[in-house]
């Protein structure tokens, strides 16, 4: 009878401890889900640093390469997201990127940061967007000197400055360069281009010197025709810029004589406004700049 209670009671007792092997289970099958997390943090960790130092060294195929990831990312709670709020990471300093790819000022990137950055879909210029902002920038100073130098004469009317889609004109009377039926320069027209040479000397742009005279015959000894008048009073402007010192590879001279009027030959102002040379301040990219709309700046 004893050894029957003995035995009933150590079976009791048996059945009262099994919950501590299904504990012990379950504890263990936690550990493993925590570690399995945990492994998971420090990979992303990591290829966050790995990341980071590609940003430093090619920044422009870092912002490229940004958002295809992060926009996965964004479907629903990604592994990322889960292990980050049970093990906090600490975020990680990166140098802000510019849209041309250059770095800027200290910026700290987080995931969720970076998760915004995508949502946002955050793209790099096209090549001919920066040609685009890049020489605009140029040919706005360029036209904002000439002004400044050239202020007199503008207010005056002997000098036009226009800005177009392939760049700047600037359209001089020929009454202040030289004499009637001459090519000479003379002592005034010296002092302007002077001032427009200052300005252009430093700038890679080709420079078109166009030469234009009204549509009255002319006949002497030096010109027979409006034509070599056009000619040489273009090609006498151009060897001055070269003597102020820009290079000759960025000029070129033409003659058009009388056959492109801005204004009624049969009038006397007209034919004032058709004596002209015109200097055109060709953009580096003028094929590509579409945002340069045409705007007449006097």
């Amino acid at each position: 009878m004893t050894r029957k209670r003995y035995q009933e009671s150590q079976d009791s007792r048996q059945n009262q401890d099994r919950w501590l092997i299904s504990y012990a289970d379950f504890i263990t099958l936690m550990f493993a889900v925590f570690a399995v997390l945990y492994a998971m943090t420090i990979l992303e960790h990591d290829k966050i640093e790995a990341s980071a130092a590609v940003a430093q060294t090619q920044p422009k195929a870092f912002i490229k390469k940004l958002a295809l990831p992060l926009s996965n990312a964004m479907l629903g709670i990604t592994p990322l997201r889960l292990a980050s709020s049970l093990f906090p990471i600490q975020p990680i300093k990166l140098s802000y990127l510019n849209l041309n790819g250059s770095l800027r000022s200290p910026y700290v990137f987080t995931s969720a940061s970076l998760t915004q950055a995508a949502a946002q879909n955050i793209q790099p210029p096209e090549p001919k967007q920066l040609l685009i902002g890049q020489e605009q920038a140029q040919i706005d100073h360029i036209v904002a000197q000439l002004q400044k130098n050239l202020a007199l004469m503008i207010e005056q009317g002997k000098i036009h400055i226009d800005k177009s889609n392939w760049g700047v004109s600037v359209i001089i009377d020929a009454s202040i360069l030289f004499s009637p039926a001459n090519a000479k320069l003379n002592a005034q027209s010296q002092q302007i281009l002077q001032s427009i040479a200052a300005i252009l000397k430093n700038q890679t742009h080709k420079i078109r010197v166009e030469g234009y005279t009204d549509a009255t015959p002319i006949n002497n000894s030096l010109y027979p025709s409006n034509w070599e008048l056009s000619s040489a009073r273009a090609s006498g402007v151009v060897r001055f810029l070269i003597e102020q010192g820009i290079d000759d590879n960025r000029l070129a001279a033409m003659g058009y004589a009388g056959t492109h009027p801005i204004a009624d030959n049969n009038l006397s102002a007209g034919r004032m406004q058709n004596r002209r040379v015109q200097l055109m301040i060709l953009a580096n990219t003028s094929d590509n700049l579409e945002t340069l709309s045409r705007s007449d700046v006097h």
